[in-house]
């Protein structure tokens, strides 16, 4: 499972370093990234939110942008959930309006966090809050799973449509049957809780994803708490959305839907 991208001394790939970019204004954002994934994926939203005044954390979550073998290791659930939540408590000691974005499992974590201490908004990127039968199946039978199958491996050409955004991406390395269980933990966790949410939620979502389906999305929407709920529909995108073809479109549309709630 050797992975030949650059990395820094520390293990990390090039590029996929966590952000931390302060701002002097009230408003502050954490963004999440997805399982499998590292800061890269929402960095070009960072950069739109800071240069529009926002105080940015994108925390690198635990086992991510280091290699599969560390991702193996590492990659858990407990530790995704304190890192989120330590990250959280950060931009909200710092910050008084503080606002929740996460991409697919980002999201996931992002209605955690907002049910438990809520936000000014929550911005959810193609969340995956329910898993479908295949990847369920492998989460529950893993043991027997990796016998069989000891690595997986996504399909970055279906994640990002835009293949030099896909170019640019760092996920979707190989990972194992086990960290697909993590993965469930995690959706499993917010779907239970998604109800108790009351923050404003904006919820984006891919026509051709392929990961979360058109389906999916509008159960995943309909179980959210939230009165103030806008889902909305994006075409000719993959399932990481904040970093696919028109990005800088959408950011303006999640710029406007912000400035009348945060």
């Amino acid at each position: 499972m050797s992975d030949p991208r650059p990395r820094h001394p520390d293990g990390v790939l090039v590029g996929a370093e966590p952000i931390v970019w302060d701002a002097p204004g009230p408003r502050g954002a954490l963004l999440l990234h997805g399982f499998n994934d590292t800061p890269q994926s929402v960095r070009a939203l960072a950069k739109w939110l800071h240069a529009a005044g926002w105080g940015v954390h994108a925390p690198l979550l635990p086992g991510h942008g280091r290699g599969p073998e560390v991702f193996a290791a590492e990659g858990r659930a407990e530790a995704w959930w304190a890192a989120s939540r330590a990250a959280w408590q950060a931009v909200c000691a710092r910050y008084a309006t503080p606002v929740l974005m996460g991409q697919s499992m980002g999201g996931a974590l992002a209605v955690t966090l907002a049910v438990e201490r809520p936000a000014a908004a929550v911005v959810l990127f193609a969340p995956y809050l329910s898993m479908g039968m295949p990847a369920r199946a492998v989460s529950r039978l893993w043991p027997v799973v990796r016998l069989a199958m000891p690595t997986l491996r996504g399909d970055p050409s279906r994640g990002i449509l835009d293949p030099v955004a896909r170019a640019e991406a760092l996920g979707g390395g190989a990972f194992t049957p086990e960290t697909v269980n993590e993965l469930r933990r995690v959706v499993d966790g917010a779907r239970a809780v998604s109800g108790a949410l009351r923050s404003p939620v904006l919820m984006v979502q891919g026509r051709e994803d392929y990961r979360v389906s058109r389906a999916s999305a509008r159960r995943g929407f309909a179980r959210l708490g939230a009165v103030d709920k806008t889902l909305l529909w994006r075409d000719d995108v993959g399932h990481v959305v904040a970093a696919d073809a028109g990005r800088d479109a959408l950011f303006a549309v999640v710029g406007e839907w912000l400035s009348a709630r945060a």
